[in-house]
């Protein structure tokens, strides 16, 4: 029994890392789009709300703009409020293995 909950766990975390690494990659994306340079999402959230704070964004036509470069602003809180939801998913997600898996 411990074996099959511990295997489904596992998987769980697979898909959920799988998933949390697609989303990365968008976030890289979408950073080196507005930017010009790839940031990891961590660095990138702190860049926008740094940079909404000093004036350099504006918002065009339901876009982020830096300059001439823009992105979807609907889409980067879309892909922003996924990413914190899925790193929550991933915490609990340990918590259940160390749970299930003890033997």
């Amino acid at each position: 029994m411990v074996k099959e909950e511990c295997e489904k766990v596992f998987e769980e975390l697979r898909d959920l890392l799988m998933r949390l690494d697609l989303l990365r990659m968008d976030l890289l994306e979408m950073s080196e789009k507005l930017y010009g340079t790839a940031l990891r999402p961590h660095e990138f959230m702190e860049r926008v709300y740094r940079d909404m704070a000093r004036g350099l964004l504006e918002v065009r036509d339901n876009n982020l703009c830096l300059g001439r470069r823009c992105i979807s602003l609907p889409e980067l809180i879309d892909k922003l409020r996924d990413y914190r939801k899925l790193l929550a998913e991933r915490r609990k997600s340990l918590f259940n293995l160390i749970e299930r898996c003890r033997g």
